[in-house]
């Protein structure tokens, strides 16, 4: 028998950071970990859980990019919204709106790109752990994320491109 609240208390607060990373907001984020956590309670058979922190942290970045991809218009122009950065200063609300586009290119990505992606950058997992989580080699999970990372750097707006080029931090 599992025992939800242990997985709750133990793995609640990495699933948090794992939607908060990619939706941004707190109570989205924690909507979303309350969700993955009433799906996978409502799971007749866990036997296919190998490890339920890939597990939970996987379902996390899942949800988030269908929450995502839901409830956001994905235009790569999109503006920052209204709780943006508190020092208001150009470089701020520009590093903001470079995330809020990065979180719409990844959404766009296709599905398994998009995985491999928000399980490595977002959920944090290892090559290793991906490739069990996703019953893949750990070369098609390298493979995966170097075309994922292509075809990002390739939607990447032109100034983004230069001032990345010049190591300047996102």
């Amino acid at each position: 028998m599992t025992d939800w609240a242990n997985l709750l208390d133990e793995h609640g607060p990495g699933m948090y950071r794992t939607a908060h990373r990619l939706l941004g907001q707190s109570n989205e984020a924690e909507d979303c970990v309350h969700d993955v956590f009433v799906e996978v309670m409502a799971m007749t058979d866990h036997s296919h859980v190998r490890t339920w922190p890939a597990f939970l942290k996987w379902m996390t970045a899942v949800r988030s990019l269908d929450r995502l991809r839901q409830t956001r218009n994905l235009s790569f122009n999109e503006a920052t919204d209204a709780s943006g950065p508190a020092d208001h200063s150009e470089d701020a609300f520009e590093r903001a709106e470079l995330l809020e586009w990065i979180r719409g290119a990844v959404a766009s990505l296709p599905m398994r790109r998009r995985e491999v992606f928000s399980l490595r950058y977002f959920a944090e997992l290892s090559y290793a752990q991906i490739a069990e989580l996703l019953n893949l080699e750990a070369s098609t999970v390298g493979v995966t994320l170097r075309e994922a990372r292509q075809q990002l750097r390739a939607w990447l707006p032109t100034s983004s491109k230069k001032d990345l080029r010049k190591g300047a931090p996102p």
